[in-house]
């Protein structure tokens, strides 16, 4: 029988589909991860946000939506860790929807 609430499929397939989005968006993909490292080294006191990157990249002449599904991708790195926090998004784009704080661990 098919299980519709089974936690590891769903873990497998959301693995499968970040692997997938950010197949083909390597080059911004790692402009972006780039960018967050940045804020995180030089403005973040070791944080960072998905609208930090954004600013950053926007800064640097790239367009954050550019990035498409591979987004969710970012901060998947193990040298990351979520803070537990989360903050309103400041990009309009993004409709006030909130959005996790990410802290570099290096």
């Amino acid at each position: 029988m098919n299980n519709l609430l089974d936690f590891m499929t769903g873990n497998v397939l959301k693995s499968e589909g970040m692997a997938a989005a950010a197949a083909d968006k390597t080059e911004i993909l790692q402009i972006a991860r780039d960018a967050a490292d940045w804020v995180a080294n030089h403005i973040g006191d070791g944080i960072c946000t998905s609208d930090d990157v954004a600013m950053r990249m926007q800064y640097l002449g790239h367009k954050y939506g550019d990035l498409g599904n591979a987004a969710g991708s970012i901060f998947a790195k193990k040298k990351w860790r979520f803070t537990g926090d989360r903050v309103k998004s400041r990009r309009p784009s993004a409709h006030a929807r909130e959005i996790k704080v990410w802290r570099l661990e290096q």
